[in-house]
């Protein structure tokens, strides 16, 4: 039985990242003064605690597919991102099999490494909380209470008419946010919405996530990553982690009090981590199951439906179709 979903995060000095990214995100307060990111608390004269910790901000998100070549299709051609070339050849020089793709100056990594979690879309799974002791059958149909990255964006109409012109189901939020969630073919779950949809969750919202509109031969102007959204199983546990182990800053207090589960919301330098909490168990799934194609669950009226759409990506990348969970 898959019981616990586990969080990893990684923390890099500036110097480690600076020869694989155009640019990096910028903003004009303390948190980024002079481009300056993790330190050691002996370079900073003070003691080890957590506060002696200053983030930057994310500067990537890896996320595992089962085919590069066909995942960089689907999120150039489906989403509209652009490749990162440079980004994709340092991966290459360390022997790792992927594709990289860009939205603003941040970089997502399309890692073809084994995955050890399901990857189908439990069907029944379409409650917005599930009650105490429900186990899931696969990943819950919204993306929103799963695992997921959002991205800021000038507009969700274009990405709305290209996920149903190429059949990728997606549901919108279920607090009635401007903010659209949806899959790839892994199960990878990913947020998108305008600025205003995320100013009022942090304290921090730094100018690189507010998009340029859309170039003429472009249909999406994209931002950044404002936050990620991870699962933890003990939501006490997981705060004495992020905050007092790693110095991350406790922003609950901004979190909506209507959210029907427990959770945490915690700022990163410039990005947030939002963890919301008991997550249902979850055994592994079969690779017969039809992802994103939903039933209504028990908690019927709290889930707004599904935009039930046919099998994602058959004509537009059919070596996804294939693809079964590790």
């Amino acid at each position: 039985m898959w019981h616990t979903l586990v969080a990893s995060a990684t923390a890099y000095a500036p110097a480690t990242h600076t020869g694989n990214f155009r640019a990096w995100p910028r903003c004009a307060g303390p948190l980024c003064d002079g481009g300056v990111g993790l330190q050691t608390a002996s370079s900073l004269g003070e003691s080890s605690s957590p506060a002696a910790v200053e983030y930057g901000g994310i500067t990537h998100v890896a996320v595992l597919v089962g085919d590069a070549a066909a995942a960089r299709r689907f999120y150039t051609g489906v989403l509209g991102m652009a490749v990162d070339s440079e980004s994709c050849e340092a991966l290459g020089a360390r022997g790792a099999s992927a594709a990289c793709v860009r939205v603003g100056e941040q970089t997502i990594q399309l890692l073809e490494l084994p995955n050890p979690d399901p990857t189908d879309v439990d069907p029944e799974y379409s409650m917005s909380a599930p009650p105490q002791g429900y186990v899931a059958e696969g990943r819950p149909v919204h993306a929103g209470r799963d695992r997921h990255v959002a991205i800021t964006l000038h507009d969700l109409a274009p990405l709305k008419a290209s996920l149903e012109a190429n059949e990728v189901p997606y549901t919108m939020s279920y607090s009635g946010r401007q903010a659209l969630f949806t899959r790839d073919a892994y199960g990878n779950g990913w947020e998108f919405g305008p600025p205003v949809t995320y100013r009022g969750a942090t304290r921090l919202f730094p100018p690189y996530l507010v998009p340029p509109q859309p170039a003429p031969e472009e249909a999406v102007g994209w931002g950044g990553i404002p936050h990620v959204g991870l699962l933890v199983a003990d939501t006490p546990r997981a705060k004495a982690f992020y905050c007092d182990v790693l110095g991350m800053r406790d922003e609950t207090d901004l979190r909506p009090v209507k959210l029907p589960f427990a959770g945490l919301f915690l700022r990163c330098g410039e990005s947030q981590a939002q963890a919301p909490a008991q997550a249902p168990a979850q055994p592994p799934t079969s690779p017969n199951t039809s992802p994103g194609l939903s039933r209504n669950g028990s908690n019927e009226a709290s889930a707004p439906p599904q935009h039930h759409l046919t099998r994602v990506f058959q004509q537009l990348l059919p070596p996804i179709s294939n693809v079964s969970p590790a």
